[in-house]
């Protein structure tokens, strides 16, 4: 979709991310790490995090009250998670690990599913351009399933945690794509991060994966 801002693409329905809190009118978007109950889940928990918010939303969409919609609703899925897509001691820093893990949650629960992956490598001589990453992204929101970010390194773009996976529910890109920015979910709210600036000044790189039913 084009207007004044350029191109945007993002999931259907962002409503199926949204979980509000139990007794409270409070809504979050996605889930935040800090909802595990021990310390360990919550120092390094965003991986399983991720991983949950998309199994969450690919849930919802196939059968729109499939989890519920309260922030327990998404617990249950993360601590579920958890069990599979268990992070290390330095969390899960590579996609490759991530694949390997949730696919074998995946397996356990009966799903077949496709892994798509760009890497971002620290070596600024191998990465992919700009409008490549910003394709591999539309491709993923237009097939409605959320993305998973691996940030290993902010750079100068301060609104990313290092070391941290979030979950991409957004594109905006100039018709030129030569300027992006993706909105994320992280921390149970939605941030606004400039693409480009982190594509240009990470130094340890990262990587995208999305997944879709075979």
């Amino acid at each position: 979709m084009a207007g004044k801002e350029g191109f945007v693409k993002g999931l259907s329905n962002i409503g199926y991310l949204q979980v509000t809190e139990n007794g409270s009118n409070k809504v979050y978007c996605g889930s935040n790490q800090e909802w595990f109950t021990t310390e360990h889940q919550r120092l390094t928990g965003c991986g399983p995090s991720v991983a949950a918010n998309i199994l969450f939303y690919l849930g919802k969409k196939k059968i729109k009250n499939f989890y519920g919609g309260s922030k327990y609703d998404l617990l249950k899925v993360m601590e579920e998670a958890w069990r599979y897509v268990t992070p290390a001691e330095n969390g899960i820093p590579s996609t490759d690990i991530f694949c390997t893990k949730l696919k074998r949650y995946l397996d356990v629960q009966g799903g077949s599913y496709d892994f798509f992956v760009l890497n971002i490598p620290p070596d600024k001589s191998g990465r992919p351009a700009l409008h490549e990453v910003i394709q591999f992204i539309v491709r993923g929101l237009q097939e409605d399933t959320p993305i998973a970010f691996l940030n290993l390194d902010n750079g100068e773009e301060q609104d990313l945690e290092p070391w941290h996976w979030v979950t991409i529910a957004v594109v905006h890109f100039s018709e030129r794509e030569d300027t992006a920015w993706i909105d994320i979910c992280d921390a149970g709210i939605v941030k606004r991060i400039d693409l480009k600036l982190w594509l240009e000044t990470t130094v340890q790189g990262g990587g995208l994966v999305y997944l879709l039913h075979a």
